[in-house]
């Protein structure tokens, strides 16, 4: 998705979610139309949360019922088979939507009733309610956290991916990466974080749940959530891209092609220019900052001549 800066809100990411977009929305800030019952579904969000909340740049609040209600209204349009949501906040696990208490029926006789349960959502939490989720580690040039312990564990478990700046290539500490068709949700992302022991690696307990799910998490493949190139190369595949000249909607076919090495996450990018804010693609500019057919540049030349044609008298 293609979101950044004002752009990124709880109300566009609920939009993203239900497909409910403004009809000049590109493509690459949608899910594909073609989500359906066949599809699945990776949410992953981190930063800072509580109890039923995760924050959107400190700005507003994405609570627990307003993201069930997006997964609800999803699953009564057929917009997915599965969907696997991992949280990594403070009191991660409270934001859960598929739980035995949101299923509950309604108390009270006249209450117009709750919806349906909901289906094969599975959700994994970095704490449980009243625990913390912690950083690893800090950058002292960017001055920021830049990595979780959940994401560090993860990765120490799975192994390290590292990039040769010369070939391009990337191999990994591990060969569990290609072999997650073997591997299940609930190993990779749970049962890697407890020691052999069964002592937690991190401090805090991992929270999970598959209530209302089909297939239980242990079996489940990673695979069926994550997909990892092979061989260093995708093919080249055509990707539909919306494009908006002067107001104008129509759709072009772009083929994008992307290489890499083996073991690294597969990922389709599309170029595309960034359109202005009235939805119209951005005119190019001038020497003089303008263009002849800037609304602007008419209406200033049509005043320079008023006033010449008034002042004209007195000048002679």
């Amino acid at each position: 998705m293609d979101y950044g800066g004002e752009d990124v809100t709880v109300d566009n990411f609920l939009r993203v979610l239900s497909g409910r977009h403004h009809p000049l929305t590109p493509a690459s800030m949608r899910l594909p139309y073609e989500m359906d019952e066949g599809s699945n579904l990776f949410i992953y969000i981190t930063g800072h949360g509580g109890d039923e909340f995760f924050k959107f740049r400190d700005k507003e609040e994405l609570t627990m019922k307003a993201f069930r209600n997006a997964l609800d209204e999803m699953q009564f349009r057929k917009r997915f088979g599965k969907v696997l949501f991992v949280t990594d906040t403070c009191q991660a696990f409270t934001l859960a939507p598929n739980t035995e208490e949101n299923d509950k029926p309604p108390v009270l006789p006249f209450d117009t009733g709750s919806p349906a349960p909901l289906k094969n959502v599975y959700t994994i939490g970095s704490s449980i309610k009243d625990h913390n989720s912690y950083s690893h580690h800090s950058d002292n040039i960017v001055g920021h956290s830049v990595l979780d312990r959940y994401v560090h564990n993860l990765m120490q478990y799975m192994g390290w991916m590292d990039t040769n700046t010369k070939t391009g290539k990337a191999t990994s500490s591990s060969d569990k990466w290609s072999r997650m068709e073997e591997m299940s949700v609930k190993e990779a992302l749970v049962d890697s974080f407890y020691d052999r022991d069964g002592y937690l690696k991190m401090g805090t307990e991992i929270g999970w749940t598959d209530h209302g799910c089909d297939v239980r998490m242990k079996n489940v493949p990673l695979s069926d959530f994550m997909v990892m190139r092979r061989g260093g190369k995708t093919r080249a595949s055509e990707v539909g891209v919306e494009v908006l000249v002067e107001g104008v909607d129509f759709m072009q076919q772009t083929t994008t092609s992307m290489t890499a090495a083996a073991a690294v996450p597969e990922v389709v990018v599309v170029e595309r220019e960034r359109p202005a804010m009235d939805g119209r693609q951005t005119p190019p500019v001038g020497r003089e900052g303008t263009t002849p057919t800037d609304p602007m540049f008419v209406v200033s030349i049509f005043v320079s001549m008023l006033g010449i044609w008034y002042s004209s008298p007195y000048l002679w």
